[in-house]
């Protein structure tokens, strides 16, 4: 159909129009406002409803003052500027400026307020861009910002309005971020700056289930599919039950650090594991070894593998140490070296085994005891009580030493008591003594000797006396022999001697009996002539008058103690 005018319009059929005739609008320079195709104006009027308008070359804005409701709203424009594919949305006030975009199926482009654009679905906003680009997400109830890009700061936040790095999660309960790749690809984060995006990483290799960290572009930490932490190694370790390795060239140590002010560290050096403890804040620690395994030697406090034969006199002798070979040594400077405390109840504090079998123990009943399995003995507080082994008391079935395995010297500063019958024997001692010849008025020549045994309170003595001449001056006088150990307490007459020899000395007329008597309470013996009518002569020097007199005296008696 050719170009006609709308008076020209009388009757339009299908006989004098083709379905891609169009229908146009111009305006008064001749420019076309509106076109539409008969086709599409015959299904509008049979549908009562213009199912699509297409306005073209318009350079003017559009301004529609009542409803346009439409399937769809299709703007388009060849022109690069952006403010061609725009619809402004703006009543005639700008107080509290409401006005909207609606979209099918209930959805509403809307303008809220003078500075704010949101998107409604069903009556909810569930989108707001605010002045400055600020853009909120709400959920399914509309009140709620779940989801919060703040333009200012570039920064994204989910479950916060106010994220405080590039991206911030939170919630008021459990926050977990889920990221889930290919079954044969790393999932993780790359981190760096711009010469290197990825010299940091945390990685999670999908292929072979493995979890990684990089530092400075390399792998430092790993933890395998078994579980296994290693650091600054790739190689698993050979036992199933070491969960743990840290390797690297040179030494190796952990820091185990207690607050800000100490701390322990854990090392390797060489051969040698250390332990050590520090204090002082991190950066400036004061570091103290205070173990170490070596050689299968475990150390503590000492460096030396053999702190039993130390001899520095100091505390550079510190030490404790369990050898691989079974040993244990403790060295200790000016105090003791092993302190062991049962508690709760008497027994066994330290037992002795053979093979398995006990042989010996140290233990406590209120009193320390020490023993094998049948013999002991046990420190009372004022006495040593002899045990059948362990704390019981054992009478009169122990025996000290043996007849081939005896002990030297026994030093007593009381006595000895053997059974409850006896008196006690309290002393006992052999000794020597110088017999001394006096008689008023004489001088004497004389070689002497004596010697004595005491027990308890029984004297045992001999003596002799051996002239080189003849005594000189008074000669007549009683002769006493002084010297004696001890005083005699016999009691009674006191206490007779055996004259076991006798000769050179000159017998009165009928004396055939010589005998020496201790009288009570003296120091001195008394030499003495006998008869039958028991007539009793002291003996005077002059009876001892020859060059060769000799007189040998022995017995005992009783003292005081």
């Amino acid at each position: 159909m050719a170009d006609k005018k709308i008076s020209e319009l009388v009757s339009i059929t299908g006989a004098n129009t083709a379905a891609d005739d169009y229908f146009v609008v111009v305006d008064t320079s001749g420019a076309v406002t509106y076109k539409i195709s008969r086709e599409e104006l015959n299904n509008a009027i049979e549908q009562d409803v213009l199912s699509s308008i297409e306005i073209t070359d318009i350079t003017n804005d559009v301004n529609v003052q009542g409803t346009v409701t439409a399937d769809e709203l299709y703007i388009q424009s060849t022109s690069n500027d952006s403010t061609v594919n725009t619809i402004q949305l703006a009543p005639s006030t700008t107080t509290n400026v409401q006005g909207g975009l609606g979209v099918k199926s209930g959805g509403i482009i809307d303008v809220n307020g003078v500075n704010s654009v949101g998107l409604q679905v069903g009556g909810t906003r569930f989108v707001n861009v605010v002045s400055g680009g600020d853009i909120s997400f709400y959920d399914s109830t509309g009140v709620t910002q779940g989801f919060f890009w703040d333009a200012s700061t570039q920064r994204l936040g989910l479950g916060t309005t106010s994220p405080n790095k590039i991206l911030h999660l939170e919630t008021s309960g459990e926050t977990v971020q889920r990221m889930i790749g290919g079954t044969t690809n790393l999932v993780g984060f790359y981190l760096g700056d711009a010469d290197n995006g990825s010299i940091g990483q945390i990685t999670y290799d999908n292929n072979v289930n493995v979890m990684r960290f990089h530092t400075n572009g390399s792998e430092r930490v790993k933890i395998d599919s078994s579980g296994n932490l290693l650091v600054g190694t790739s190689s698993a370790p050979s036992s199933a039950n070491v969960k743990q390795v840290l390797a690297k060239t040179g030494d190796c140590y952990l820091q185990i650090a207690s607050g800000t002010t100490g701390g322990g560290l854990l090392g390797q050096n060489g051969a040698n594991m250390l332990f050590y403890t520090y204090t002082g804040a991190v950066g400036s620690e004061a570091y103290a070894e205070a173990m170490r395994i070596s050689g299968g030697n475990l150390l503590v406090g000492t460096t030396d593998t053999t702190p039993w034969n130390n001899s520095a006199n100091s505390t550079a002798d510190n030490g404790f140490v369990v050898s691989s070979n079974g040993t244990t040594g403790i060295a200790r400077y000016q105090a003791e070296a092993l302190n062991l405390n049962r508690t709760g109840n008497d027994g066994s504090i330290l037992d002795f085994q053979r093979s398995g079998t006990t042989v010996g123990s140290i233990g406590t009943d209120g009193a320390l005891n020490i023993g094998s399995t049948n013999t002991g003995i046990k420190f009372g507080t004022s006495a040593v009580w002899a045990t059948t082994g362990g704390s019981t008391n054992s009478n009169g079935a122990k025996d000290l030493g043996a007849s081939t395995v005896r002990w030297k010297d026994l030093y007593l500063s009381g006595g000895i008591q053997f059974d409850s019958r006896s008196n006690k024997l309290n002393d006992y001692e052999e000794g020597t003594w110088t017999p001394n010849p006096v008689s008023t008025g004489a001088t004497f020549s004389t070689s002497v000797g004596g010697k004595y045994t005491k027990v308890g309170n029984l004297v045992f003595i001999t003596m002799y006396l051996d002239n080189s001449s003849a005594p000189t001056g008074t000669l007549t006088n009683t002769m006493n022999i002084y010297g004696l150990p001890f005083a005699n307490n016999s009691g009674g007459y006191g206490c007779i001697l055996t004259v076991g020899y006798v000769i050179g000395v000159d017998v009165p007329s009928s004396k055939y009996q010589i005998a020496a008597r201790i009288a009570n309470g003296n120091s001195y013996i008394t030499p003495e002539w006998y008869q039958d009518d028991s007539t009793v002569t002291n003996m005077v020097a002059q009876d001892f008058d020859y060059n060769d007199a000799r007189l040998v005296i022995t017995g005992h008696y009783y003292t005081d103690s």
